[in-house]
């Protein structure tokens, strides 16, 4: 059984950044990055590793060409069997120019290299699209009907990337007439332990069609080779019988040969969802997902970068709002680890500016108990800068004495989110 999974990631233009259209960023994420970085992201951190029990995978961009939506721009960009290789390959796609989303067109063409007929349950079909078919309207009626004409059946997964109720709707019809799943994501930034448990079932589903399939073909092999030889030994004369011992000993062995391959793959699959179910109760029961409002602090790369963007709008903005002053940039070379990113001199005091950027409109920071017990030693001198949408549409929000706009409520220690913080943090939130 050659178990073959193919995954069409949608290039249009609303996965990356639009640039130079009247739609220009409009579709990024939270975090100011495009879509397909968040594709990236799923596919090697969360999907890849966990689906490698596939003897076949191939992966392919597709979008149309933006003149004409029929005209079908189609990139294989892996072929193979090595998921880490094809992981690499993710990694290094560029953000997608524009382009249109022609679902029925990219499924088409991956359907033409299949043979007629056949069980859909070891052909996995994974599409992750953030849009809606251009091509055909009806793509999800296009799809299911293009099966039944050709007699070509994929199993067919689609992961959703904020997509729209219409959308939606189309693309959860597909998965549900060919026996997948679908998944919409809303567009938000990327935590892996977040995904891990949005995509638990589509990974459990993909690995128990495999599963599934290789028992049924181990059954019918029996049934088949049973079958032959009660009809072998009803046409059989005694005197060729010796003749055919051999060959009756050869089929024997190369039936069970086949049997131990099957039992082999069975068991590797069942091991495969052992893993996949430990990592779920292991992951639920260590982060608490109370509702889909929950955040969970994003990884430190990140962090780091957003903090960089925020000291430069930060150094700016002082720059300009105090000329008179000699500003001190902490880590304008290198990262100081100091418990602050600011300083300046007045009337011989020495004053202390701590800098936080986020990517989404809430305004909330954190302090690490370091910085808290800095700010408390110096709550007289002590400045704030907050820069709430980072990378869209940016706000400085400048709290000239942190300790006093605590204790008139300026700024509040609780959230409006359930959120999982932690150990160490301290949560502040500007009213």
């Amino acid at each position: 059984m050659n178990k073959h999974l193919r995954i069409l990631i949608d290039y249009s233009g609303s996965m990356g950044y639009m640039k130079g259209s009247s739609d220009e960023n409009k579709w990024l994420l939270k975090d100011g990055s495009p879509r397909i970085d968040l594709v990236k992201k799923i596919l090697t951190n969360d999907l890849l590793g966990d689906l490698d029990f596939f003897d076949t995978l191939n992966i392919f961009t597709f979008r149309s060409n933006p003149t004409n939506v029929q005209d079908l721009i189609y990139k294989r960009i892996y072929a193979g069997s090595e998921f880490a290789d094809a992981s690499s390959e993710v990694r290094k796609l560029p953000v997608p120019v524009a382009g249109g989303t022609p679902l029925f067109l990219a499924y088409q063409k991956t359907s033409n290299f299949l043979e007629k007929g056949g069980n859909n349950s070891d052909r996995i079909l994974l599409i992750i699209t953030d849009g809606d078919g251009n091509d055909f309207v009806n793509f999800d009626e296009k799809i299911i009907e293009h099966q039944k004409v050709t007699d070509k059946f994929w199993k067919i997964f689609v992961i959703g990337i904020d997509q729209n109720a219409e959308a939606a709707r189309k693309s959860k019809n597909v998965c549900e007439n060919t026996k997948g799943i679908y998944i919409n994501l809303s567009a938000i930034a990327y935590d892996r332990n977040y995904f891990s448990k949005l995509l638990f079932e589509m990974k459990s589903s993909i690995t128990n069609a495999i599963l599934m399939d290789a028992v049924k073909s181990d059954s019918q092999e029996d049934l088949i080779v049973e079958d032959k030889l009660e009809k072998d030994s009803l046409n059989t004369k005694q005197d060729v019988i010796d003749d055919n011992e051999q060959v009756s000993k050869d089929q024997y062995i190369s039936n069970l040969e086949k049997t131990v391959e099957s039992n082999t793959v069975a068991i590797t699959l069942i091991g495969k969802q052992l893993e996949l179910i430990s990592a779920e109760i292991i992951r639920s029961n260590s982060i608490k997902f109370q509702d889909d409002a929950i955040v969970i602090d994003e990884d430190p790369i990140r962090n780091a970068k957003i903090g960089r963007k925020a000291e430069e709008i930060a150094n700016e903005y002082l720059s300009a709002k105090m000329p008179e002053i000699v500003l001190s940039w902490e880590n304008e070379i290198t990262e100081s680890f100091m418990q602050y990113d600011f300083s300046f001199v007045k009337e011989n005091l020495t004053n202390y500016i701590e800098c936080k950027g986020t990517t989404g409109s809430e305004k909330y920071f954190y302090l690490s108990k370091n910085e808290w017990s800095f700010f408390i030693d110096n709550r007289d001198r002590y400045e704030l800068i907050l820069i709430s949408e980072l990378y869209t549409n940016r706000s400085i929000h400048h709290i000239e004495n942190l300790f006093k706009a605590i204790l008139s409520g300026e700024v509040v220690p609780y959230s409006q989110l359930n959120r999982n913080i932690k150990n160490g943090l301290v949560y502040l939130r500007i009213v």
